[in-house]
């Protein structure tokens, strides 16, 4: 009974949290992300049946990255490439620069089927400071995302 009563909350604080996600800002989500697999689990779910409004799905790729150790680096990747298609700019600017952040932080390699999706988002449109990172990506490989040394 206790468990049961456990599960109804969990549930009820996840619904609450992915409505809290629909704002322009980002705010403190510790609290929530304290659940962990669970929310894990219900973000990717509402991700994969398209529930999430533009600005759901931006704030929630930050919140699956922040979680991403409970779940695979496959399932994360998936969401993340197709919000590169996105129909709302926000949502898909955010997933491009992401997508940036994860080749130059955590070794995510530019496959074909990235550079494609990173085209597509391009194309679609992106924030003008993302659009030219992807363009620069796109033009010069990985190399593009290499720290580079003023006066060098």
């Amino acid at each position: 009974m206790a468990a049961q009563k456990s599960d109804r909350d969990q549930a009820k604080t996840i619904e609450a949290f992915v409505r809290k996600l629909h704002t322009r800002k980002n705010l403190n989500w510790q609290p929530e992300e304290r659940i962990g697999k669970p929310l894990y689990d219900a973000l990717l779910a509402l991700f994969d049946r398209g529930e999430l409004t533009d600005h759901q799905t931006a704030n929630a790729l930050i919140v699956l990255h922040r979680l991403r150790g409970w779940g695979s680096d496959e399932a994360f990747h998936a969401a993340l490439f197709r919000t590169l298609t996105h129909p709302k700019i926000r949502a898909r600017n955010q997933a491009a620069v992401m997508c940036l952040a994860r080749m130059r932080f955590f070794g995510l390699a530019l496959t074909e089927q990235l550079r494609a999706q990173l085209g597509a988002a391009l194309e679609l449109g992106l924030y003008k400071d993302t659009a030219n990172q992807v363009r620069d990506v796109l033009e010069r490989g990985e190399a593009a995302l290499k720290p580079t040394r003023p006066g060098s």
